[in-house]
């Protein structure tokens, strides 16, 4: 793709330009040793990813492909998750800070495509390529994310959602939250030894189970958020802050849907200091993640630990505890770098392993398996999540990577694509 008037130099003046104040005042909390970090971090990310990325926008059906494989091959569709997130990186990285200013052509394609795909029967957003016999994790979700495209642009979903608490029309909850004496049996399940959820050995699995229906748990009430509280507050250890005994990655990626889930539906974490101990562990680990998942996992649990005791407990015992990880914010940084950077590819994006990209997400196919591709969510998670989290955890603002000129080529490349003029 050639862009008449792109010139690196400039584009990297303009990024330093806008991210110096940010930068500035992060050198006052974390120091220049860290600083100095933290723009080694930020350099491993250039104007190849969005490059990469919008060529994977589908203007014909509004929406992104999770990979190249996906795009290239019969069989695959552009779907709500891999748009969300590519939503998220426009915004987060720089290319688009503010929702509103997407271009309105592109906008309203985008909503169109996550509109379309609600079913007027229960309120739930299936797809074309998976049909509605999804497991529970990916149907959460896809309602999640599509939620967000719609409200981050500005508008509203067709028919009433499974989300809904105030509408005449919603439809009927999950049989599992239609009753709490049925959830409570839901949740009894989760304490089998034999279940592939068991909450002592499986904290992952059941985590990003229970995470994927938050907002569904909430809508349904108070007491079944209570309930969550109840059964998650009886399996965590006191001693780690985890669901599981030994502290390693599979552990702490378990805190981390864990800690999210408390966060969503506004509960305290307990042992809240002895799960920031964990998480920072595990972040300091100089190897070990087979997964990007497993770089950003720790450093999303600090900041949801620390933001739990912030909200719980006050903010002068939340910086207590923050100081423990400033002592160490050197080496964060650095791991986290040396870390995500076995999972960069050559045209810019990153990808779920080291030398391939999942072809699965929630149970159902996304890729062409084996493929030594970038993908859409590890993308996103390698900038978004990476270098956001590091920075919650450090209690200081994220750098935008990219400048408002990144973004106006962006823009113009997605408009260059299919029939988007």
């Amino acid at each position: 793709m050639i862009i008449s008037d792109y010139n690196p130099e400039k584009l990297l003046e303009k990024r330093l330009d806008e991210r110096a104040k940010k930068l500035e005042d992060a050198s006052r909390i974390i120091g220049e040793n860290s600083l100095n970090e933290l723009n080694k971090l930020i350099d491993i990310y250039d104007e190849k990813m969005y490059i990469w990325l919008s060529e994977l926008w589908e203007a014909r059906v509004g929406g992104f492909y999770y990979s190249p494989s996906a795009r290239d091959n019969a069989g695959f569709l552009p779907d709500l998750e891999s748009t969300g997130q590519a939503l998220q990186f426009i915004h987060d990285s720089g290319l688009c800070p503010d929702y509103k200013d997407i271009p309105e052509k592109l906008k309203m394609k985008m909503i169109s495509f996550a509109r379309e795909l609600q079913s007027a029967e229960d309120g739930f957003f299936y797809h074309t390529q998976w049909g509605k016999d999804i497991p529970t994790s990916r149907r959460g979700r896809d309602l999640v994310w599509a939620n967000g495209i719609i409200q981050r642009l500005g508008a509203a979903m067709k028919y009433p959602s499974p989300l809904d608490t105030k509408a005449k029309a919603a439809p009927k909850r999950a049989e599992h939250l239609s009753d709490i004496n049925a959830y409570k049996k839901y949740l009894s399940q989760f304490e089998d030894p034999d279940s592939k959820y068991y909450v002592k050995k499986h904290s992952y699995p059941l985590g990003n189970l229970l995470a994927a229906q938050g907002a569904q748990i909430k809508a349904a009430g108070d007491e079944y958020v209570l309930c969550t509280k109840d059964f998650l507050d009886r399996h965590q250890y006191s001693h780690n802050g985890l669901w599981q005994e030994k502290t390693d990655y599979d552990s702490v990626n378990g805190l981390m849907k864990m800690s999210t889930l408390y966060s969503m539906l506004s509960l305290e974490l307990p042992n809240a200091a002895q799960a920031l101990k964990s998480a920072l562990d595990v972040a300091l680990k100089p190897d070990g993640a087979n997964r990007i998942v497993y770089v950003y996992n720790p450093l999303c649990a600090m900041k949801e630990a620390l933001k739990s005791v912030k909200v719980s407990c006050g903010e002068e015992r939340a910086a207590k505890l923050r100081k423990t990880v400033l002592d160490s914010a050197s080496e964060v940084i650095s791991a986290a770098r040396n870390k995500v950077l076995r999972f960069k590819k050559e045209d810019g994006s990153f990808s779920y392993c080291p030398d391939r990209s999942a072809d699965k997400s929630q149970g159902v196919p996304v890729a062409i398996p084996n493929t030594n591709e970038g993908d859409v969510n590890a993308t996103k998670i390698s900038l978004c999540a990476v270098l956001g989290e590091t920075c919650g955890a450090l209690g200081i603002d994220t750098p935008r990577v990219f400048s408002s000129e990144d973004g106006r080529i962006f823009f113009t490349l997605m408009q260059e694509r299919n029939d988007v003029k």
